[in-house]
């Protein structure tokens, strides 16, 4: 299943990178002229671009004021006029949430490309894979699906997913995620992919967690969680309560030990745009609680505060949070 539905069309390729560029040189005239005709060769090339258009809307990473925008619109001022300094910052403000939404923008509208199933900001999902296994996916995360061979084998490629397998000890189930790999034949587990660990969470069951980083094949059963430091290859395991594997799926988030930094990148799957910590020293401190995770933006606040910190929004796509 993996690899089917036109993932790698040339055209939808081409149509991403055309979002990519205009959202980056929106006063460029002659590469909207170049644009405008690559879009009228074909009806394939429109089509392409207006899915391109709608997923990076519905995934909550670009403002939606900004796509439905002609490109020329910012060559109404001059360069020197000072009678109009509100439109000026009100261009300067969404200027600069473009520039920092492009950080993000090539690896989210990839990972939309190798997917079978995607989820947007804030959004949860249930999904019914081919045997009847149950996947229920986190907000801001995506997850490829390949059953072609003796495996049934998921890739995690970004946020979270818990699984609820159909047992079939004839054909393993198993997860990828970085490269920690997850081999199960009926069970109930969770895996949490950031951007310094992969987390492994059982809730019933056992599973079987191996990695280029672990001496030994890890086997984890009811309420072992083991947790994959991506840099350091190494990790720890340790105790939780089932019940509160993938809190998530009811709307809150059950934190023991976590650090800021995961906590602030995990509140991202909750809010467009992008959030910034200015002092870095933060990151690595530990925190723990519940979090309401239908109240993103005050959670996300009341984590600043915990830190001494304060939270800004310079745009409605820009958060930064800094030292008081």
């Amino acid at each position: 299943m993996s690899g089917t539905n036109g993932k790698n069309d040339p055209v939808r390729l081409q149509a991403a990178h055309w979002l990519l560029r205009l959202e980056a040189s929106p006063g460029d005239g002659a590469l909207r002229q170049e644009f405008e005709s690559w879009l009228q060769q074909n009806e394939a090339h429109r089509a392409a671009f207006r899915s391109a258009e709608h997923t990076w809307a519905r995934l909550g990473k670009l403002p939606p004021e900004l796509i439905a925008a002609p490109a020329a619109a910012a060559n109404i001022l001059p360069l020197k006029s000072r009678r109009r300094p509100r439109v000026f910052w009100a261009s300067a403000g969404a200027l600069l949430a473009v520039a920092c939404l492009l950080l993000v923008a090539v690896p989210v509208i990839q990972r939309h490309l190798e997917a079978d199933h995607v989820t947007g900001v804030a959004e949860l999902r249930d999904v019914v894979l081919p045997d009847g296994s149950l996947a229920s996916l986190d907000a801001d995360s995506a997850i490829a699906v390949d059953y072609s061979g003796a495996e049934r084998k998921v890739r995690l490629l970004a946020g979270q997913a818990f699984f609820q397998v159909h047992p079939n000890p004839d054909r393993p189930f198993r997860v990828n995620a970085a490269d920690v790999s997850v081999r199960v034949t009926g069970t109930a587990f969770s895996v949490d992919k950031l951007a310094s660990t992969v987390t492994v969470a059982v809730q019933s069951g056992t599973v079987e967690v191996a990695s280029p980083g672990l001496a030994d094949v890890s086997r984890l059963g009811m309420g072992d969680r083991l947790v994959f430091d991506r840099q350091a290859r190494s990790a720890r395991q340790e105790q939780v309560v089932p019940s509160t594997v993938a809190s998530w799926r009811s709307r809150r988030l059950v934190v023991h030990d976590a650090t800021v930094g995961d906590m602030v990148e995990i509140l991202g799957r909750y809010l467009p745009g992008m959030i910034v910590v200015r002092d870095g020293s933060m990151n690595g401190r530990s925190i723990s609680g519940v979090i309401d995770l239908t109240q993103p933006r005050e959670a996300l606040n009341a984590l600043a505060e915990s830190q001494h910190g304060k939270l800004s929004q310079v745009t409605p796509y820009l958060s930064v949070i800094s030292k008081r």
